[in-house]
């Protein structure tokens, strides 16, 4: 998402995007009621009744699934459903939007959500030709690939599959070729991290190795594949946890202050007050 947004909109020199930042500033003179999906534009329009009219569909069928299903396991993302309205989808009258919030360089999908409001609210914000075709390209990945896979990162049921099917789509040049290229390249820089079956279930390779010579229609049946199918589904996401206490820490730290210069100074007096009082025993204190 970072490496999208960037080839998109272009490397921002501090830790605000000037765009952005009118936007947000702006929010509350925009009409909510009056916006604009992807669909209302001529040449998206041809583009995703046409060459990506399956990607579309597809989306609004996954992301409809989600919302009437009536649970979203990336609470804090919720607003990546306003994928469904880029894509032309109806949320219904009762749909609010959120203001918007933080944005700074480390909330890489804060910046995907600010693309899509940008944009469906287009026709009310001052936008450069470049600054509009960033917010459209980064709006057609987030909403056609993104959105869902990203959903799912968590469910480690899905995740993999998700994965492959994101690279598939992506080495077609899927849903533009220069975002497409962006994004693979980014992506292929973290398959270090994937492990091969065997690594994952060791001491049961000979177990796997005959289950995969069985007809898939038959495995439900099998107790190792029955076995296997437990484990995966009581496993954590160990990224998606990580970035969870992230997002934890970096709402606590905006407790304080919100100005990024008293921040980076809190940082460092606290930095000093470890290195002076590196234990928090009761005893230490009182030396």
């Amino acid at each position: 998402m970072g490496d999208v947004f960037k080839s998109s909109y272009g490397p921002s020199r501090g830790p605000n995007i000037p765009l952005l930042v009118r936007f947000r500033d702006r929010w509350s003179l925009i009409d909510q009621s009056s916006w604009s999906s992807a669909m209302e534009k001529d040449s998206l329009h041809a583009l995703l009744t046409g060459a990506l009219s399956e990607h579309r569909e597809r989306a609004l069928h996954e992301l409809k699934s989600a919302l009437e299903g009536g649970t979203h396991p990336r609470e804090d993302y919720e607003e990546l459903w306003l994928s469904y309205l880029f894509l032309g989808g109806d949320l219904g009258k009762d749909y609010r939007f959120r203001a918007p919030g933080a944005f700074h360089q480390a909330r890489w999908m804060a910046k995907g959500i600010y693309a899509l409001k940008v944009f469906l609210f287009r026709g009310q914000v001052k936008l450069t030709a470049q600054e509009l075709q960033a917010m459209e390209d980064i709006s057609l990945f987030v909403a056609l690939l993104y959105a869902t896979k990203w959903n799912e990162a968590m469910v480690p049921q899905r995740a993999p599959l998700n994965d492959l099917l994101f690279m598939r789509d992506l080495s077609r040049g899927i849903p533009k070729p220069g975002v497409a290229d962006v994004a693979l390249k980014a992506f292929r820089r973290h398959l270090w991290t994937r492990r091969t079956l065997n690594s994952l279930l060791p001491g049961r390779e000979e177990e796997v190795g005959t289950l995969l010579e069985k007809s898939p229609e038959t495995w439900e049946t099998e107790a190792t594949f029955l076995d296997m199918k437990r484990n995966v589904s009581q496993m954590k996401v160990v990224n998606d946890a990580a970035e969870r206490g992230i997002a934890l820490a970096t709402s606590f730290n905006s407790i304080i202050t919100k100005d990024e210069v008293q921040q980076q100074y809190l940082l460092k007096v606290v930095a000093k007050h470890r290195r002076e009082q590196p234990s928090t025993s009761k005893a230490a204190y009182m030396e």
